[in-house]
């Protein structure tokens, strides 16, 4: 359960009989999961870039300003994996040590297995890949507009950390990549926005 602050709670309290707030947090581009998230992700597509039937399993994680990449991959071909970090750590903002890093001097542990194939045999291992499994779950809601299929919460707090990812980007320089966002919506019991 999500912990209040005693304002908050008098305020709860002084909800009408079955009305309810929903808290919904968001972080920004530069927040450290989001981080890792995001240099995962460009190393699997860079890799998929080079050989679109690569089995992958990428992990980043992150300490004290250097992050380790873990993985195994089976693939044709090679990309520059210490350039695909440094450059999606550049776009996420990272140019600057007063930004908590700099993508120029960042420091990688790589410990990734990758098995090459050759391309005269034209196999891959499946068994070796047959428990690189993984179950996403969600829900979607017309709660508050048939197009946009998610609470209204999830969509403001993301589209708040976007719009602040731009400002940053093109005219509020002092902003930073890491930020997190907070929306808390009121409703009715019977899970209807109020108004």
């Amino acid at each position: 359960m999500k912990r209040t602050s005693v304002h908050e709670e008098r305020h709860i309290e002084s909800l009408a009989a079955g009305h309810f707030f929903v808290i919904t947090e968001a972080a920004g581009e530069g927040n450290a999961d989001k981080v890792c998230d995001q240099l995962s992700e460009a190393i699997v597509d860079a890799y998929l870039r080079v050989d679109s039937q690569a089995k992958i399993n990428c992990e980043v994680a992150l300490s004290n300003s250097k992050f380790y990449v873990f993985g195994e991959m089976e693939l044709r071909g090679s990309i520059d994996l210490l350039n695909v970090v440094k450059e999606t750590i550049k776009r996420i903002g990272y140019d600057d040590e007063e930004k908590g890093m700099n993508y120029k001097g960042l420091e990688v542990d790589f410990e990734v297995k990758i098995a090459y194939i050759d391309s005269k045999k034209n196999k891959y291992k499946e068994s070796d890949y047959t428990n690189w499994q993984g179950v996403i779950t969600g829900y979607a809601t017309a709660e508050w507009d048939d197009t946009v299929l998610c609470p209204l919460g999830n969509y403001i707090a993301n589209r708040i950390c976007q719009e602040l990812s731009l400002a940053r980007k093109q005219k509020m320089k002092y902003l930073r990549p890491d930020c997190k966002v907070q929306v808390t919506i009121e409703y009715e019991q019977n899970h209807q926005l109020m108004n």
